[in-house]
């Protein structure tokens, strides 16, 4: 039977609130831009990019920028310190009154979210916590290899795995290639993904989600053929 045996779950604007970290996040690059000489275009660029909250990593991505500089953006990033402040939305607590075994995946630097997941005290919440390791260059290895090898070793098909997250070309993108059940959280300013199985506002619309496609997966497997 098909029903949901592993939850698949987003960190950032899916558990973690970003908007609670990145005034954090903006002085400390802002800082380390402080370094360098950058007048005009090429710092109104990077003050755009932050009003707009581009993670520093797709920011250091920006080849017009000088090595130098992007450097320290990444070096910056790598070693800021998540604040108290730092927020989850609030709901994370449905997540315990779901039998499957839950997953929580994320990319970028290992240090940054690390130290984001134990700042807000989830870790607990998961059996097993994986990032995808962006590297200085942006290169990572994908979300979609961590699914697919998460699927292998426990031995589910794609649909006994739900992909809960935010990001259509990220995780949500990679849960429906490999043919997964994908819902989309549609926190505050995050688009909806109109090729998400489900859309929910909140985790506390997971249970009935997973509890109806269990019903009709066991109203299936009844059913003669």
């Amino acid at each position: 039977m098909n029903e949901i045996r592993c939850l698949i779950v987003d960190l950032d604007m899916c558990l973690f609130d970003t908007s609670t970290f990145h005034p954090v996040v903006k002085r400390t690059i802002q800082r380390a831009l402080d370094m360098f000489e950058l007048f005009g275009e090429a710092r109104k660029e990077i003050e755009t990019s932050l009003t707009d909250k581009m993670s520093p990593i797709n920011l250091a991505s920006n080849s017009s920028l000088p090595l130098c500089v992007r450097r320290a953006i990444l070096e910056a990033y790598r070693n800021i310190e998540v604040p108290p402040c730092a927020q989850t939305f609030g709901d994370e607590h449905h997540l315990l009154g779901i039998t499957a075994e839950k997953i929580l995946v994320t990319a970028g630097f290992p240090s940054v979210q690390n130290a984001k997941i134990d700042r807000v005290g989830i870790r607990s919440l998961f059996s097993e916590v994986h990032i995808d390791v962006v590297r200085d260059d942006g290169s990572h290895i994908g979300k979609q290899a961590i699914f697919k090898d998460v699927m292998d070793k426990r031995r589910l098909t794609p649909r006994q795995i739900m992909v809960v997250g935010d990001n259509p070309y990220t995780e949500l993108g990679a849960g429906k290639c490999l043919g997964m059940v994908t819902v989309q959280t549609l926190r505050p300013n995050i688009v909806r993904w109109s090729e998400a199985e489900y859309h929910i506002k909140s985790f506390e619309e997971l249970p009935e989600i997973i509890g109806a496609l269990g019903a009709m997966s066991r109203r299936r497997a009844c059913t003669p053929a």
